[in-house]
């Protein structure tokens, strides 16, 4: 009984015991729950102060930032009228714009709440209200617009950036209460957590040093990582610093390489041309000259994608041929599209003015780009080049510009690349057309450069078009050709090809020609037929590349022998079928290659009638295009052909020329004899242009005289231009230059020193 009531006390209290520590545990597991949940909701809430309501207030005050700036650059433009501060000012205005745009787009991409989503739609609805307002302030402080609507488009652009202020400080209010909320909720959650680790601290404690050790140990290793990780970050960031200065170096050097011999080429090319040849020879010549041009952009493909990956690409605003610039592209791409049995024709619609002010290189480089890829990927059909005019008005024209081909298309998932750096269309077609996939991305970001976008629409299996706008100034120079001698004629075009064929008719007819169609060729040549042609003044016949062209010539020798009037064929660039007919002296027969030019077709026919006298006069013309003041050149120039090139235009143009090889020999030049005008290359071994421009100034300066310097360099960076002035240049020429360019800046700087 006793051993039974003993067992009884000893079950009893191992029962306590066990009630007790179970009792114990569970207390110590419920309190370690709702401690856990305490930190829990601990952890969350300093998540929401420091990951999100402090990410949206670090992305509130950039966006408030970048609207401040933009107020401050309109404020700027509006008050100078220096326009190479006010221009760097709008580029420093559009990058403030891409910040933000950036900013706001990384605010959208957050959670938000009720509160926050409304400021947010206000906000973004303000920001595309405001836009407009942005954009035609920077137009406006950039034309010649009046002060009164300048400064009442600025302030209305600068209240619109004010109330953007207001939606963000209001918003920025919002993420500040969001944060108190959550500092509260996280002091609350401290407190019960501090109670709760008082009451378990002694049974925590254990536990709390085994997590202690762990978290240090987790710490220390991530503390490590991020040291290590640190240093790599920091050794690759130096590295790629160094290998960004290495590729401009080597960029520069080879831009400085490249168009060295290339200003030789262009400057034999550009004297040659101006010799006795005849047509066919100076086509020659001219397509010679424009394949140098294409290359000469080309080659600044490399460059501009570096430009443009440091925001540095800027464009030029000069007066350019617009029908030059489009139908040398052509002339350059057509022997390529003809040998593939593709007709290529450049097509200007009427009524656009032939001299615009732009930047004609970059125009050439896009259009030639485009016309390169459809020549590319088209074996059959056509390929037409347009320009229409859109919109214009005194100071500005509006052009759309299309390239148009029938070759195999793009499909619709690959259109969506198209445009991205080192993208085409696919693998297979990378493999078997080539290309660097540069092309699209650099024409896109000219043509948006222009304010413009460059669009596609193609359909596998049947073409593809590219379309673009660009509006540009109008120059002041005398538009398109006087066509007063071709009123009044009458012409019968013979052709089977649709496309050239009415491009002619269309460029005839706008010159005042009265003309009759006949489809077909020029194959039966019966006496009705050449009876028939006694009342017209001229036959076109436009000759398809594919036909026989013996049928065509026997027909025309007939036609020769016979007919009153003159003969214009069109013809491919390779054709060579008519050479003869075209040489004899008692032939009527004129010679046209295809693309069709519009001046040139003009003039073929203004030939025609033009009498010995009048010939006489034109002839005399062309030879005295170049007279000017004669002028003593001093040409400082290390290269040889460069040295012969240069020495030959001026010669050309009647100027005294002394030839230094460097810098030095400039100098003791210039102390022995007075120039009019110094040519200086600025790189040259013994001593470079900067360093003799230098010294030439400071024995002006003892003599009270002054010599205008031009700069002749391959660089043609900004930087290297404000080297340039700096050194004490006065002009800058880039290589390779035009003769027409050379001619002008030797006049414009001659007189500017008189009048100085």
């Amino acid at each position: 009984m006793k051993d039974f009531c003993i067992e009884s006390t000893s079950t009893r209290i191992t029962r306590s015991i066990a009630l007790g520590f179970g009792t114990i545990v569970v207390i110590v597991t419920t309190l370690t729950l709702v401690f856990l949940h305490q930190l829990n909701e601990l952890s969350r809430n300093t998540k929401q102060i420091v990951n999100i309501n402090g990410v949206k207030t670090e992305l509130i005050y950039q966006l408030r930032d970048a609207i401040r700036l933009r107020a401050l650059s309109l404020q700027i433009m509006a008050g100078t009228n220096d326009y190479f501060l006010r221009d760097e000012e709008k580029q420093r205005f559009y990058s403030y714009a891409t910040r933000y745009r950036l900013g706001r787009i990384k605010l959208d991409q957050m959670a938000m709440n009720a509160e926050e989503k409304k400021l947010h739609v206000k906000l973004v609805a303000l920001t595309r209200k405001v836009q407009p307002y942005n954009r035609r302030a920077v137009a406006l402080l950039t034309s010649n617009e009046s002060k009164m609507k300048v400064n009442k488009a600025v302030n209305r652009a600068k209240e619109g950036q004010f109330k953007l202020l207001e939606y963000l400080d209001q918003l920025r209010i919002v993420q500040n209460n969001l944060s108190q909320i959550a500092i509260v909720n996280t002091k609350n959650s401290l407190s019960r957590s501090i109670s709760i680790a008082v009451i378990c601290i002694f049974l925590g404690i254990l536990i709390a040093y085994i997590a202690y050790r762990k978290v240090s140990g987790y710490v220390n290793k991530n503390t490590i990582f991020l040291h290590n990780k640190n240093k790599e970050l920091e050794y690759a960031y130096h590295k790629a610093e160094e290998a960004t200065k290495v590729k401009s170096s080597f960029l520069a050097n080879m831009s400085h390489e490249i168009r060295t011999p290339l200003n030789g080429m262009l400057g034999m090319l550009q004297l040659l041309n101006d010799t006795n040849m005849d047509a066919h020879q100076q086509q020659y010549i001219s397509t010679a000259s424009s394949s140098a041009d294409i290359l000469l952009a080309l080659i600044n493909d490399i460059l501009d994608l570096s430009k443009i990956e440091a925001g540095k690409l800027s464009l030029e605003k000069t007066t350019f041929d617009i029908e030059s610039i489009i139908e040398s592209c052509c002339t350059f791409h057509a022997l390529s599209a003809q040998d593939n049995g593709v007709e290529l024709a450049c097509e200007l619609h009427k009524s656009i003015p032939r001299y615009l002010l732009g930047d004609p290189v970059r125009v050439q480089q896009i259009i030639s780009n485009l016309i390169s890829n459809a020549v590319k990927f088209t074996k059959q059909g056509s390929i037409k080049v347009s320009v229409k005019l859109e919109d214009t008005n005194s100071e500005h024209v509006k052009l759309a510009f299309s390239v148009e081909d029938t070759g195999i298309g793009i499909p619709i998932k690959a259109q969506q690349d198209l445009f991205k750096v080192f993208t085409q269309a696919d693998n297979s077609v990378t493999r078997k057309y080539g290309g660097t996939g540069l092309g699209l991305t650099i024409c896109r970001q000219l043509v948006r450069m222009m304010y413009g976008e460059l669009e596609v629409f193609s359909v596998p299996g049947e073409g593809t078009c590219f379309s673009f706008s660009l509006e540009l100034g109008v120059s002041e120079k005398n538009n398109g050709v006087d066509a007063v001698e071709l009123c009044h004629s009458k012409a019968l075009i013979v052709g089977s090809r649709e496309l050239s064929t009415n491009i002619s008719l269309a460029y005839l007819e706008e010159a005042g020609v009265t003309c009759e169609r006949v489809h077909g060729e020029l194959i039966n040549c019966d006496q009705a037929f050449i009876d028939s042609l006694q009342s017209y003044d001229y036959l076109i016949v436009d000759i398809p590349s594919i036909f026989d062209e013996s049928k065509v010539a026997d027909c025309l020798k007939t036609v020769d022998a016979s007919m009153d009037g003159q003969i214009i064929i069109l013809c491919d660039i390779k054709s060579k079928q008519f050479e003869e007919m075209v040489k004899r002296s008692d032939s009527t027969i004129k010679k046209v290659l295809k693309p069709v030019h519009k001046q040139e077709l003009y003039q073929s026919l203004v030939k025609c009638v033009t009498t010995d006298v009048e010939r006489e006069r034109i002839e005399k013309e062309e030879e005295n295009k170049f007279e000017s003041e004669v002028y003593t050149v001093l040409l400082v120039e290390d290269n040889f052909v460069n040295q012969m090139v240069t020495q030959s235009i001026l010669d050309k143009f009647g100027h005294k020329t002394f030839v230094a090889n460097d810098g030095k020999e400039a100098v003791e030049f210039y102390e022995q004899q007075k120039f009019d005008i110094i040519l200086m290359d600025c790189q040259m071994p013994v001593m470079d242009g900067f360093t003799a421009t230098k010294k030439i100034r400071e024995i002006e300066a003892c003599s009270n005289t002054f010599t205008p310097i031009i700069a002749l360099t391959a660089n043609v960076n900004k930087e290297d231009q404000a080297r340039c002035i700096e050194a004490g240049m006065n002009d800058f020429l880039a290589k390779p230059f035009k003769l027409e360019v050379l001619k002008e800046k030797l006049d414009c700087i001659h007189k500017l020193s008189k009048a100085s």
